[in-house]
């Protein structure tokens, strides 16, 4: 219970500073709307990547672009995360 009555402290602590220095938000709000456009144009990447086959609905592209990912990404988590000796 003590610590989550010193996280109370610290969070009360931490808005009477932001209420009495009101620039300090703005980095907060600066790194949350660069992260939202980081954001948007990863998936925008994406979209104009793939929008040709998302349009098409063409399973067979569909599976290959899935196999492309299995050839790529599986063998990369296996490596990266395997726990066997």
């Amino acid at each position: 219970m003590r610590k989550f009555s010193a996280s109370w402290d610290l969070l009360k602590t931490s808005f009477a500073i932001l209420r009495a220095d009101k620039e300090l938000i703005l980095l907060p709000i600066t790194s949350a709307i660069l992260s939202a456009i980081a954001f948007v144009m990863m998936i925008g990447g994406w979209l104009f990547v793939n929008w040709a086959d998302i349009r098409r609905h063409d399973r067979a592209r569909r599976s290959m672009a899935g196999t492309r990912h299995c050839r790529t990404v599986r063998p990369f988590i296996s490596r990266c995360f395997s726990f066997t000796s």
